[in-house]
């Protein structure tokens, strides 16, 4: 018997020795991995694959004794290994166990540091073939990118932002960078401490030049086709460009646009980028008419209102609340009324502007107040937002879910009103692009309020992009049959159209124009609308006659056959008492003629679209 250190008493038994022989042979086994472990922990450090290169400059040359990575990493690692060589001392078997285990998943893929928004299998596939493609950072790389990450105070963590910025301007430099295993990561950690408060002004606008110097980085990786994918993928990257621009009203809301637009130009970014929580109401936000009224902005794009003195303002009469303060959760709307509005859309004929005598002022005084916002930089982030969204909208998926939100859709109508502003034709642009899902089509003809009436004073708009996606928009939502006999009561559409299919030089604006009255003649009810519309059928007869070169075989042929629809329903209308023998023993002669002609008036019935989806 032995006291033990702790006063215990053991008892020691003894057999044939031959346990104690086993006991002994594992722990020289135990000693033995150990030292294998502290061995490859060693080369891996020195001389292995996965060690941090030193980067050799005109100051430090050939001297390799400064630590090759930070002392703090270094004494973690130390750490985990003395843990992992005591516990394999301590149970050998186990420990055996767990690393055949990691080293069977490690084999079979890699750490995965870029999650991917959508946890789909695919989604996880294509991260795990990009994770192969990242590279370990260079010593001086880490040094730069911890002291970005590393809390404290910004006055010096903006200087290494600033570092960051400078060598992303190269333009050798950016794919090798976005590539690098901790980078966007370390732009991250920037970006997402937008919102918080900070106890001293000095320190506040630090980091707000911090966070300039990251976007303006981030823009510079944006640029390469090859970093997108990447970029997109990186873990909260995108959320934290959301708080950025509900944060500030300068340049780095305007330059975080400018980076979603970027983004958004590869389509295998845009489903997943429409999935980020509050992207789309955020950007919703930034064309909204009442932007940045909640708040008074300041030359460093600071705030000085707060959302109860917004709430008291609105309350009083003032100025609106701004769609960044509140958010609609449901996807239906409250509109429930007829489209027809009581007062009649007053059509204004095309001015051609004289541009070569009108200078830089005339301009800006026929801008609409939309863009007089005394912000170039809400102007700027306006331009990249409505880029950003027209290229999530060319996407199928996408354009179903952005068709039912409500705050988006309804925005975008009261945009495309300011005819004044260059805006109004990229609204009226996203807008034909929604109307291309057959599902959006009922929609937004019987649940958004004034669409329609607004695509039909865009008929008669100045910009010629704006007349001519109006048109695709009038010709996709005529292409549901429930929606013809609602379309036609519209006040001056079918006058629009009119106006439209005469306007020579532009073909695929008379094209989308002769097609919808088309489609809109193949409804009977609509025979009343359209002959009561003047020059309606004198339109249509002088393109179905015209023989210039503004007009195509194919208006002609639409032309008549629009003329062939609305003479077969007039035609049955007036036949619709007469009986008409239908046995053959009794035809006459008169009947088998005007049998003929029935067959000769039988329209086609052939409805036309613009890229409709299927």
């Amino acid at each position: 018997m032995e006291g033990s250190p702790e006063g215990e008493e053991v008892e020691l038994v003894a057999d044939d020795g031959s346990g104690i022989m086993v006991s002994f042979m594992s722990a020289i086994e135990s000693a033995a991995d150990a030292e294998e472990q502290r061995q490859r922990i060693k080369r891996e450090w020195t001389s292995g694959p996965d060690r941090i290169a030193p980067e050799y400059s005109e100051d430090v040359g050939d001297n390799l004794s400064e630590a090759s990575m930070p002392t703090e990493i270094r004494s973690e690692m130390l750490k985990e290994a003395a843990a992992r060589a005591v516990k394999m001392l301590v149970s050998p078997e186990e420990h055996k166990a767990q690393e055949n285990q990691l080293k069977h998943l490690r084999n079979e893929s890699q750490v995965d540091t870029c999650t991917p928004i959508c946890p789909e299998q695919g989604q996880s596939r294509v991260m795990s073939q990009l994770q192969q493609r990242m590279i370990k950072p260079t010593r001086q790389m880490a040094d730069l990118l911890e002291a970005i990450c590393v809390r404290g105070k910004w006055t010096r963590r903006k200087n290494a932002c600033g570092a960051l910025k400078v060598m992303t301007t190269k333009k050798n430099n950016r794919v090798q960078m976005a590539w690098t295993h901790g980078v966007l990561s370390a732009i991250n950690t920037v970006l997402s401490e937008s919102g918080t408060e900070f106890f001293t002004m000095s320190e506040k606008l630090a980091y707000k030049e911090a966070r300039s110097r990251t976007v303006a980085a981030l823009l510079n990786l944006c640029l390469p086709l090859d970093n997108r994918i990447v970029i997109m993928h990186s873990p909260n990257l995108i959320s934290s460009l959301t708080k950025v621009i509900l944060d500030d009203r300068a340049d780095s809301r305007q330059g975080v646009c400018a980076c979603l637009a970027h983004l958004a130009k590869t389509p295998e970014n845009r489903v997943p980028m429409l999935q980020v929580p509050d992207l789309v109401h955020t950007l919703t936000g930034v064309i909204s008419v009442t932007a940045d009224f909640d708040k008074s902005v300041c030359g460093d794009g600071s705030s000085e209102s707060s959302a109860d003195e917004l709430e008291e303002r609105a309350a009083a009469g003032g100025v609106p609340p701004s769609p960044l303060g509140t958010r609609t959760n449901t996807f239906e709307s409250d509109y429930t009324g007829s489209l027809s509005p009581s007062v009649e859309i007053q059509i204004v004929p095309e001015k051609e502007m004289d541009k070569s005598s009108c200078s830089q002022q005339c301009l800006l005084e026929h801008l609409d107040p939309y863009d007089k916002t005394g912000n170039h930089f809400l102007n700027g982030a306006r331009v990249n937002t409505f880029a950003t969204l027209l290229h999530l909208a060319k996407n199928k998926e996408n354009a179903y879910y952005l068709g039912r939100d409500v705050a988006l859709v309804s925005t975008l109508v009261e945009v495309s009103n300011k005819f004044n502003s260059p805006s109004h034709s990229r609204c009226v642009t996203i807008l034909a692009h929604l109307t291309r899902l057959p599902e959006n089509t009922q929609r937004m003809v019987f649940r958004v309020k004034n669409l329609v009436p607004t695509l039909v004073r865009a008929c008669v708009s100045r910009d010629d992009e704006c007349r001519k996606y109006a048109c695709f928009s009038l010709q996709n939502l005529s292409y549901d049959k429930t929606c013809r006999s609602e379309l036609a009561l519209i006040p001056n559409l079918l006058k629009a159209l009119c106006t439209c299919c005469m306007r020579s030089g532009k073909p695929d604006e008379q094209l989308a124009a002769v097609a919808t009255l088309r489609n809109l003649s193949d409804e009977p009810a609509n025979l009343i609308q359209m002959s009561n519309t003047p020059d309606c059928f004198a339109t249509l007869m002088l393109m179905a006659h015209r023989n210039d070169d503004s007009f195509d075989e194919m208006m002609q042929y639409i032309a008549c056959d629009t003329l062939t629809h609305l003479s077969h329903w007039l035609m049955k209308i007036s036949t619709s008492g007469i009986m008409i023998a239908d046995s053959a023993e009794v035809m006459t002669e008169n009947n088998q003629q005007q049998q003929k002609n029935l067959k000769f008036l039988t329209p086609s019935h052939q409805i036309c679209d613009w890229e409709k989806w299927q």
